[in-house]
């Protein structure tokens, strides 16, 4: 997995006009600025380019979800209040439901991971 914070470091070390390199944890590594910069931006340009793949992205219902029974966010199919409207749902045997079977969908994406620390509250 990418470290986001040390690629970050870098960056912001890239553009400091007081220390700049010297705060560099890549400054071992490189041996002359400009390579690591551009290092570092060639390196900022992947990260984003996995971060977009993985974020989540809305499937028109044409599309159905594979894994039955999990809840997912849905948004009806009728602009309400001079915007969509979104719902948690669930989704098994071809239909969106609630309580009962939902025909008003028009896009669906799956619910993010749940946090791994829980907090009382």
């Amino acid at each position: 997995m990418r470290d986001y914070n040390e690629l970050l470091t870098v960056l912001r070390a890239c553009t400091s006009k007081d220390v700049g390199c010297m705060k560099c944890p890549r400054l071992s590594t490189k041996s002359f600025a400009n390579d690591c910069a551009m290092s570092a931006v060639r390196d900022a340009a992947d990260a984003i380019e996995e971060l977009v793949a993985a974020a989540p992205k809305w499937h028109p219902v044409s599309d159905p979800p594979k894994e039955p029974g999990r809840y997912i966010c849905v948004v009806e199919s009728q602009i309400w209040k001079g915007g969509y409207y979104a719902e948690v749902l669930t989704f098994s045997h071809g239909f969106f439901h609630d309580v009962g079977i939902r025909d008003d969908v028009a896009y669906w994406m799956p619910l993010p991971e749940p946090p791994k620390e829980v907090r009382d509250v």
